[in-house]
């Protein structure tokens, strides 16, 4: 009928609907930010969109399987190296950083373990160290002094009594028993003594640039087959519930709200073109836009809705009615 021309005319006219799609494009894009979002609605949204069941589809059809989709680049890779993953710059100045920051202390930890558990976990490995000591220092002695036999053989055949008067009860292995068992602690504070001081500070700094370097230079996919021992897929799927119910939480919505509020007070009375335009990305994204604009008005032009609500606006004198 007549009042369907117009569409007939956009169909037929390529330019005037690239015409048309432009003058909205540029029209959106000349919006401030703030006019884009309702942190109300946005917190909400959040909320409802982290649910359980949703976040545990997306990773297990995305997450889970980032791994195998990051080996298979890793394995087309030229270099596959972390290194080869940092620019110069920023290697030299993560270098640095990583060299002299100031690490976590974690003294929220403090007592979270039962110092008996690292005893008996740690105590084996002093009394070895002390039990090898022991006979170390005895080869030494019979090497240097022609003694005929070692200190660690001669305090052996000392006897139990002479042991208990120097208060080492039943022997050297007796001994080194009692020097790990109370190792632990005073180990500890020597090396943070020893961390906390110019020297060890020094070493230190040496110390992580070895392990930086080690890392930088290590092959991507032998970390990420180290970090496969791991149960990577279980601890994935625990971002679902971890997820929702943060999102669910007072503490969470604030969090949003929170964060969308800061961001409008830095962003919000800027223009969507003057952002784009700072990133960089403003012809690129017209550019999409315009084509994405361009096959929405395509498909509108095939669709009966919007063929009938034109129809009636136009048979309205230029404003639609909501008839």
């Amino acid at each position: 009928m007549g009042q369907t021309d117009p569409i007939a005319r956009l169909r037929g006219d390529l330019q005037l609907r690239r015409d048309g799609v432009r003058v909205v494009v540029d029209g959106l894009l000349r919006r401030k930010v703030s006019d884009y979002v309702d942190v109300a609605v946005l917190v909400d949204v959040v909320e409802k969109g982290f649910g359980e069941t949703f976040v545990a589809r997306i990773l297990a059809d995305h997450g889970v399987t980032l791994r195998g989709r990051l080996r298979v680049l890793l394995d087309g890779a030229d270099d596959a190296s972390v290194g080869a993953r940092l620019p110069s710059e920023a290697r030299e100045k993560l270098e640095s950083h990583i060299a002299t920051m100031a690490l976590p202390r974690f003294a929220w930890l403090k007592g979270a373990v039962d110092p008996a558990l690292l005893r008996e976990l740690l105590s084996p490995v002093w009394q070895e160290v002390f039990a090898a000591g022991f006979k170390r220092f005895g080869a030494v002695g019979e090497g240097a002094l022609g003694l005929g036999s070692s200190l660690a053989g001669a305090l052996s055949r000392v006897g139990g009594a002479a042991m208990k008067g120097v208060g080492l009860k039943g022997g050297i292995s007796s001994a080194a028993q009692d020097f790990a068992a109370g190792a632990t602690d005073l180990v500890r504070e020597q090396l943070a003594e020893r961390l906390a001081s110019e020297e060890g500070q020094r070493l230190s700094e040496k110390i992580r640039r070895q392990v930086f370097a080690r890392v930088v230079q290590t092959d991507g996919r032998e970390i990420l087959s180290d970090l496969e021992r791991m149960p990577l897929d279980e601890l994935v799927a625990l971002g679902a519930p971890i997820s929702a119910y943060n999102a669910a939480s007072a503490f969470g919505r604030a969090l949003v709200r929170g964060e969308f509020e800061a961001a409008l007070a830095v962003e919000g009375e800027r223009t969507v073109e003057e952002l784009l335009a700072e990133a960089g990305t403003l012809p690129e994204v017209r550019a999409y836009l315009r084509v994405m604009g361009e096959g929405c008005l395509d498909a509108l032009l095939e669709d009966e809705a919007f063929d009938n609500w034109l129809g009636r606006w136009l048979g309205s004198g230029g404003a639609d009615t909501g008839a």
